[in-house]
């Protein structure tokens, strides 16, 4: 991670962070950490062998621009600020990820009809919905992710 640290890697409590990342548009901070961990040591979470090695990979995004989620997520910047996420996750070297939960997020988010009901939630949250999702043409603009 060190290659995107502009001013240089802080490593607290097993997480490494890089603040105001280096040549990467409006990310700015990137924090990765060993999430089976966190889940078994700070929340006393057995977790099936299959997650023993799971990582995460925390990136925020600060636009420059003021404008409401739905807006910018249809926007160019946006577009502009995944792929560098993607280059951050490319230059971390965290190895495999998925993208395809926060697309599903993302549409659903901008749809805004699923959110607003219980059972609307407890679908959202499926993996019957993601397949559903991931099958249909109802992905929008984030096919850069």
């Amino acid at each position: 991670m060190g290659e995107v640290a502009k001013n240089g890697v802080t490593s607290f409590q097993g997480t490494l962070y890089i603040n105001e990342p280096h040549d990467k548009g409006n990310v700015s901070k990137i924090a990765y950490y060993d999430k089976a961990q966190k889940q078994e040591v700070h929340h006393n979470q057995k977790l099936n062998k299959n997650l023993k090695k799971w990582k995460r990979i925390e990136i925020t995004i600060s636009p420059k621009k003021r404008m409401c989620f739905a807006d910018y997520v249809k926007s160019e910047e946006f577009l502009e600020d995944m792929a560098n996420v993607k280059e951050v996750v490319q230059d971390a070297n965290v190895g495999e990820y998925r993208d395809d939960y926060i697309n599903y997020q993302i549409n659903n988010f901008i749809d805004g009809r699923t959110m607003n009901t219980k059972e609307g939630k407890k679908k959202y949250n499926s993996k019957k919905a993601l397949k559903s999702f991931s099958d249909s043409d109802n992905i929008k603009h984030l096919a850069i992710l």
